[in-house]
């Protein structure tokens, strides 16, 4: 799948990102500054515009389409403080 750029919102791009990182809903908004009920509600309708069934799946379907990079390592290790 190629996705338009469009497709997604930033924060939507910002969002499967730190999905990608690993990220749970509750430790994205508090570093988004954004309720867990908000990333959520961000997250199904990523997944929906990705045609996506679940987060490992839009991560994969974002990542083909060119829409976020893989996370590195020190993003990884960011994660592991969080």
């Amino acid at each position: 799948m190629t996705a338009p750029p469009s497709l997604l919102t930033d924060t939507q791009v910002e969002i499967l990102r730190h999905v990608a990182a690993g990220l749970t809903a509750e430790e994205i908004g508090r570093r988004t500054h954004r309720a867990t009920a908000t990333v959520h509600g961000h997250l199904q309708t990523a997944y929906h515009r990705l045609g996506a069934r679940n987060a490992a799946n839009a991560v994969a379907l974002a990542l083909a389409a060119g829409l976020i990079e893989p996370p590195t390592p020190q993003a990884d290790m960011e994660t592991d403080r969080a």
